[in-house]
């Protein structure tokens, strides 16, 4: 039972150990991935001039990156089970260079979309590979810690990643951007090849079997909040520009300090999510997750309904908002391994299809709310979103446990 907790509380658990180079290696790699996957949010209007359509059809690049990721991830996973490891990461690595080339060059939306998939495809063999691998590389006694540290890379891109890409976007353009995330992802390929050695090929597991668990309707219901709590944020994330500058009446030069705001909360709340399982649960964990994510989303619409142009308000709003935003996934994991420890590695996996059904789901809502009520209207729609999130936590927690109970006894 100990070992389960600890892996669903490694996200918020620094690796100490110096020697284990190529675990940070992985986590380099998972910052690459990171920042392609979120970077796209502060480029778009950038990039919508640059392929001559309008924000919210720009927009739908996070939907096809996160729509692709979401229904690859187990796919890819059941396909590859028997190919070693260290070469879906160079693989995968691989895939992302190629992609960022295609959007970075691309001459119209169709073909942005399509690198976008392409990099979809990459971040499905990637990331789950690494997090996988990571525990293998190093001795027991630091596997917990190995195991936080792609997580660290993801956070971390949006810490550092996506604001250093959104500062570069204004004076480099978009394009750049892309193919220095190339750049990157091709570094980390390299040295995946030259030091990253074969381990031992994992059994493969049917997505039929995969797929098993989620009769239990209790696992549904968390995969449910997974994907509200991700799409509440990424409505308001995906289009961070035009509500900072348009809904919040922030000048440019502003946004990537919000944004490194976000950020830090999301580091912050990363960290406090890990030592809140330890003393609180899981549960108590999720309501102030979930409630801070609400109360930040609506501080920013009142932000920008009352007192536009205050960069302070702001930049506090968005750090709460991204402490609640990433003080989820820990918990939602252990939650997760508790109710299914003999799929824990499945529910896992479903989770972050989850996220990024989430993040895809958040682009068209947050594409539809500009066009029908405005950009200033779409922080107080995420916050109910939110708000609807924690009230599925609130939930008796036994009435889902004897559902699930009850439809586990009829398929078997």
């Amino acid at each position: 039972m100990t070992s389960p907790n600890r892996e669903c509380r490694n996200p918020v658990m620094p690796l100490r150990a110096a020697s284990s180079a190529r675990v940070a290696l992985l986590g380099l790699g998972a910052f690459a991935v990171g920042t392609d996957a979120y970077i796209v949010a502060g480029l778009l209007p950038d990039m919508a001039r640059g392929l001559h359509v309008t924000q919210p059809a720009a927009g739908q690049s996070v939907t096809v990156f996160a729509v692709w990721y979401a229904v690859l991830s187990p796919v890819l996973a059941t396909m590859t089970g028997r190919l070693p490891r260290h070469r879906l990461l160079a693989g995968g690595l691989a895939v992302l260079v190629v992609a960022n080339l295609v959007v970075a060059a691309a001459g119209g939306l169709g073909m942005a979309l399509a690198g976008r998939t392409i990099a979809a495809m990459g971040a499905a063999l990637y990331i789950p590979t690494a997090i996988t691998l990571s525990a293998s590389l190093v001795p027991a006694a630091q596997r917990g810690r190995a195991l936080s540290v792609v997580p660290g890379g993801l956070t971390l891109a949006t810490v550092v990643g996506v604001p250093l890409g959104t500062l570069a976007d204004q004076h480099l353009g978009w394009r750049v951007v892309l193919v220095l995330v190339s750049a990157l992802a091709g570094v980390v390929l390299l040295g995946v090849v030259g030091t990253v050695r074969a381990v031992p090929v994992e059994p493969s597991v049917g997505l039929r079997v995969r797929l098993r668990v989620l009769r239990r309707t209790v696992v549904l219901a968390v995969l449910a909040v997974s994907v509200l709590g991700v799409s509440g944020s990424y409505a308001v994330y995906t289009y961070a520009s035009s509500v900072l500058q348009q809904g919040l009446g922030l000048p440019g030069t502003q946004i990537g300090l919000i944004l490194a705001a976000y950020g830090l909360g999301a580091v912050i709340g990363n960290l406090a999510s890990g030592y809140g399982i330890d003393r609180v649960g899981s549960r108590l964990v999720l309501v102030a997750a979930f409630s801070a994510q609400a109360v930040a989303l609506a501080a920013l619409w009142a932000v920008g309904t009352f007192d536009a142009g205050d960069t302070i308000a702001a930049g506090l709003a968005a750090a709460l908002w991204g402490a609640g935003t990433w003080s989820q996934a820990p918990a939602q994991q252990y939650r997760l391994i508790m109710l299914a420890p003999d799929a824990a590695r499945i529910v896992i996996s479903l989770n972050g299809s989850a996220i990024y059904l989430g993040i895809s789901i958040a682009g068209a809502i947050g594409g539809l709310t500009l066009d029908l009520l405005g950009v200033r209207s779409l922080p107080l729609l995420a916050a109910a979103v939110a708000a609807v999130a924690l009230l599925m936590i609130l939930v008796p927690r036994s009435s889902l446990v004897n559902a699930s109970r009850s439809a586990a006894r009829t398929t078997e």
